[in-house]
């Protein structure tokens, strides 16, 4: 399923996701969607490889049973409005792009043992109010991409690219919507 950016507005429904038990791909991102996301998502935890719900207006926090879509290779949750800290998604081994939001509970990137096993992407924009600075990169030493999108304001630390290039694997670096 992919309605990428089509201003869709209001809660993503459980009938729409438990209608679909064979569904593999969701993809919602850039529309107006609110409240959080659906539990019938964890019924399809064997089937789902892309969960795709960035840019919306996401609320609660990110639920736990995440770590049990073992097939996931996509989870981008990042520019909603989560609140909480991010669940340990250490089980999911075989993601390739995870992209997740900062927030007043999570100002940090989570520490490497909660994290997948080091996607080759990883996205990162920061939520809510409060501290807008640059996470430290070094939590995620192992990504080949790297992309701070959205929300993050203030001067770089003068170290920062310094310790970017400690980071043996990375190839791709974006900065986007960065406000100095």
């Amino acid at each position: 399923l992919n309605i990428y950016g089509n201003h869709f507005e209001g809660p993503i429904p459980e009938g729409l996701v438990e209608s679909m038990p064979m569904l593999k791909s969701f993809t919602v991102s850039n529309n107006h969607l609110t409240g959080p996301l659906p539990k019938a998502f964890s019924k399809l935890a064997h089937n789902m490889t892309n969960l795709d719900v960035d840019g919306n207006f996401l609320t609660g926090t990110v639920p736990a049973y995440l770590n049990d879509m073992l097939m996931l290779r996509t989870l981008n949750l990042n520019d909603n409005q989560f609140t909480g800290k991010m669940p340990d998604l250490s089980s999911l081994g075989g993601l390739m792009y995870f992209g997740m939001g900062l927030n007043e509970e999570q100002k940090e990137i989570p520490d490497e043992r909660y994290l997948p096993r080091m996607p080759l992407f990883f996205k990162i924009s920061k939520n809510g109010k409060g501290d807008r600075s640059l996470p430290d990169p070094r939590r995620v030493p192992n990504v080949e991409g790297l992309a701070f999108t959205g929300g993050f304001k203030g001067d770089i630390p003068v170290d920062f690219f310094t310790t970017l290039s400690k980071l043996d694997n990375l190839i791709v670096l974006t900065f986007c919507d960065y406000d100095v």
